[in-house]
């Protein structure tokens, strides 16, 4: 097959720490979706911290060592001497590749991604690149219905869970947040929280160095530059790492109803032609980050969970 012509390489970052039965699915998935380009992938691997950590990734290194990285133009591994925490790690390691390439799509290691990630992200990087009002693409969705012919549509919530934006958009964020920075902005409660009930709560646990969050920062920009974020109704990531005791912010025991791209395609995505949040798009995603259905997802077990995860796409 031949390679997409992307003008220059795809420059994709990667994240690992302590989790080395999730190595292997991660990179295979990537691999898969990247057959039809050229990328430069960058691996960062967060330092130990304490003897447990450092046993755990000498084998995620070993098993990262051990993969067929046939399908890469380049490889770049980097492993920090101390722990940095999550949140460190992203931004530098972010800010690193992005002073070389201009963009980047994130990857972290709980994450699998579908054949189309790689397409779809790159096709709608080059698409909405010199379009200013949109911060980030996610590679990721809740379980939405589309209403149009359309394989995305707009959010003012950017996600975590596979994204990718440009360097313009990443190098303007104001990462030292706290409440002097918050009065400067003109921040509202009420206003943030129309991303998502839950938004306020993490960014005051941010504030008061209860989480170590990157994404609530990354959000609070997009609020501030009236930024939305473009995601696919199909999702192409699905997140591995709910109910694994090792995952950094990730406790909650049930992942929710996802409802994956399963095709091959490559090519020709049907992107909205205008920056309009729907109305019904956005209502339904933040039901699904809605504080009550958060608290559901982390109490009830498995069983019920699922069935309610279902009965919410079903219902909107």
């Amino acid at each position: 097959m031949a390679k997409q012509d992307l003008n220059t390489s795809l420059p994709v970052c990667l994240f690992f720490f302590n989790r080395p039965n999730l190595v292997h699915k991660c990179l295979d998935s990537i691999s898969k979706s990247s057959e039809s380009f050229d990328i430069n992938l960058y691996i960062f691997i967060d330092g130990p911290r304490n003897k447990e950590d450092n046993i755990l990734i000498e084998e995620t290194i070993e098993k990262i060592n051990s993969f067929d990285f046939k399908n890469f133009k380049k490889i770049s591994i980097k492993k920090n001497k101390e722990n940095k925490g999550l949140a460190s790690s992203i931004i530098s390691g972010v800010d690193e590749v992005m002073k070389k390439y201009g963009r980047v799509i994130v990857i972290e290691d709980d994450l699998e991604v579908t054949n189309s990630f790689m397409p779809y992200m790159a096709a709608a990087l080059k698409k909405y690149e010199n379009q200013k009002d949109i911060g980030s693409i996610s590679g990721f969705s809740f379980a939405i219905r589309a209403d149009s012919n359309e394989d995305a549509y707009f959010h003012p919530r950017p996600n975590s869970w596979g994204w990718a934006t440009w360097g313009d958009r990443w190098n303007s964020v104001n990462w030292e947040v706290d409440e002097n920075y918050l009065n400067e902005i003109g921040y509202s409660k009420k206003s943030f929280n129309e991303l998502g009930k839950d938004m306020d709560r993490m960014l005051q646990g941010y504030i008061k160095r209860k989480i170590d969050s990157w994404a609530i920062r990354w959000a609070l920009h997009h609020w501030k530059s009236n930024w939305v974020a473009l995601a696919p109704y199909k999702s192409r990531v699905i997140n591995k790492g709910f109910g694994n005791e090792k995952a950094t912010n990730t406790f909650i025991k049930n992942n929710f109803h996802v409802k994956l791209d399963t095709s091959n395609n490559n090519e020709c995505f049907k992107f909205p032609a205008s920056n309009y949040v729907m109305p019904r798009n956005l209502r339904i995603v933040n039901k699904y980050n809605s504080n009550m259905i958060r608290l559901f997802q982390r109490i009830l077990p498995s069983p019920l969970w699922n069935f309610v995860s279902k009965k919410i796409y079903e219902y909107y």
